[in-house]
């Protein structure tokens, strides 16, 4: 399994992990809330029984005995209203209080009978019968009452009791389970995360060991590169020689050409060799500057009559200006600059079918000095823009068939730009035009020189 795959398993765990933990947390809440909800309104219920029993017993009893002794013919009809007001409360009790004590039921009905037998024994004048009543049924019937009423409020208080200690083993239950999967959850993320660990330690290490030795390989390949390219261009400087002077020999028109055709592939040959020696120092890391004093106008003449013969061929206009501020001596790498100029001079010339080609030097700081080159040739598609400055890769197939190349000069002309402690750039609209531009990093030596 890769690593990639590792990580999205575990995160996928914990992910999973945490989802299920919030949700049995949150189920745990809910339920806590929920069931001390319900415990507290059967708790408010109970008091609410419990008041109005109590009141309107108390209440009953007390009436009766200011009735008895202190024989007020008011109170009669304030017992009936107490009584009528006990008998709608107790049609409005739940059912549950006289499910859970039948006892209750009973001794409230009792007192209700013995309640209603003597108002109307009040009502009938008979003082004697009621006074019997009192005491032989209503006292009796009311004791009971209150009894029964203690039974059922206690009864009330241990069920309270029981639904609260069962609540309270269901909750130390669902923690305890929450807690052992906490527990394993964490227990197989550490493990896994261990193993992860370790394997993407491995991996690194083996990372590690092929990118030393791929260095290690493309550093040899480079080392041979550029020996190979030095060997063979000493014997190739001999061929374009000995080309060269045999074609001041006298020959005929067909040998002429022969020799030309030999001088020209010689040359393409000997600028490709440059290239991949030039290349292979890069990527080895040997290659280095040799700075000294140097005049920008002496430079920059000398580089536009290299490229002038090409651009004559192709009826180009090949012109350059440079700034009073650039034209100085500076310290630089006369020979990496030219080579950098020659490159993007050569290709600005090669893809500019007509039209002109112009270079443009300035300073963009003290201590920078600023090219440009700027042509009306065939431009660069933006979907080809990406693939510039990489070695060996041409914008477009179809130009290396039509024009040549190897497409290295870009590369190692911004490998040297950047060694001079610069940046290249370009700005191209296809069809129209073409700007490649670069500074890189001087100091001036000299007060400016006037050439004339």
């Amino acid at each position: 399994m890769s690593i990639s795959s590792k990580l999205t398993l575990l995160v996928g765990f914990v992910l999973l992990a945490a989802f299920l933990t919030t949700g049995s947390l949150s189920y745990l809440l809910w339920r806590t809330e929920n069931t001390t909800q319900k415990i507290h309104q059967q708790h408010e219920l109970n008091n609410q029984i419990y008041s109005m029993l109590d009141n309107q017993n108390s209440q009953i009893q007390t009436t009766i005995k200011e009735l008895f002794h202190e024989h007020e013919i008011d109170s009669i009809e304030q017992l009936v209203e107490q009584n009528n007001r006990l008998i709608q409360k107790t049609n409005t009790l739940p059912p549950t209080v006289f499910e859970i004590s039948s006892s209750l039921a009973n001794s409230l009905d009792q007192f209700i009978r013995a309640d209603q037998q003597l108002v109307s024994t009040f009502l009938r004048g008979d003082r004697k019968q009621a006074l019997h009543l009192y005491n032989e049924k209503f006292t009796p019937a009311s004791q009971d009452f209150a009894m029964e009423s203690d039974r059922f409020r206690n009864t009330l208080l241990i069920r309270e009791k029981a639904d609260i200690q069962k609540f309270e083993r269901k909750q130390r239950y669902v923690e305890t389970l929450i807690y052992l999967f906490l527990a394993a959850g964490l227990g197989f993320i550490l493990s896994f995360g261990f193993k992860l660990r370790s394997s993407i330690i491995q991996t690194t290490n083996q990372l590690e060991i092929a990118k030393i030795e791929a260095e290690a390989a493309n550093r040899a390949k480079s080392s041979f590169l550029a020996m190979m390219s030095h060997e063979i261009r000493s014997p190739l400087n001999g061929v374009i020689g000995f080309t060269s002077l045999l074609e001041d020999t006298p020959l005929n028109s067909e040998q002429k050409e022969f020799t030309k055709t030999i001088l020209s592939s010689g040359e393409n040959l000997l600028e490709l060799i440059n290239n991949i020696l030039d290349y292979s120092k890069i990527e080895a890391g040997k290659l280095t500057l040799n700075t000294g004093a140097a005049s920008l106008l002496p430079l920059v003449e000398e580089t536009i009559k290299m490229t002038s013969l090409k651009a004559k061929e192709k009826n180009l206009l090949l012109t350059y200006q440079i700034s009073p501020e650039a034209n100085q001596i500076w310290m630089i790498d006369s020979f990496r600059l030219r080579q950098i100029l020659v490159n993007l001079l050569n290709n600005a010339v090669k893809f500019t079918p007509a039209g002109k080609v112009e270079l443009r030097i300035s300073l963009s700081a003290p201590d920078e000095i600023h090219f440009e080159v700027e042509d009306t040739g065939i431009g660069i598609s933006p979907e080809n823009q990406k693939k510039l400055f990489q070695p060996f890769v041409q914008a477009d197939s179809s130009v290396t068939r039509t024009f040549g190349g190897t497409g290295l000069g870009l590369s190692i002309s911004k490998r040297l730009v950047e060694s001079m402690g610069g940046t290249i750039s370009f700005d191209s609209i296809p069809n129209q035009k073409t700007i490649f531009s670069f500074t890189v990093k001087s100091k001036l030596v000299e007060k400016p020189i006037l050439f004339s």
